[in-house]
């Protein structure tokens, strides 16, 4: 057995991927209020960033990944509060 690591970039790209299908999900389920999808988009940002951070690149490099990750947050939230 293997011990199994939070922060370990195998398991953040697996708890990452798993929540942009649940994003991807929440906006498809008709009659859910309209803060469950954009939660659902920044939970996923939010990991996406955390497994940018644990591939144990230079800060600036991870920095500059974050930064069209948190670009596309704001677009689909300006984009789904207008629905």
């Amino acid at each position: 057995m293997v011990p199994v690591s939070l922060t370990s970039p195998d398991f953040m790209s697996f708890a990452s991927d798993g929540l942009v299908l649940l994003a991807v999900g929440a906006h498809l389920v008709p009659g859910l209020p309209s803060i469950c999808p954009i939660a659902a988009i920044w939970l996923a940002a939010l990991a996406t960033t955390a497994y940018l951070f644990s591939l144990g690149m230079d800060t600036i490099v991870s920095l500059i990944g974050c930064i069209p990750v948190a670009g596309l947050a704001v677009w689909l939230t300006t984009g789904f509060r207008r629905r």
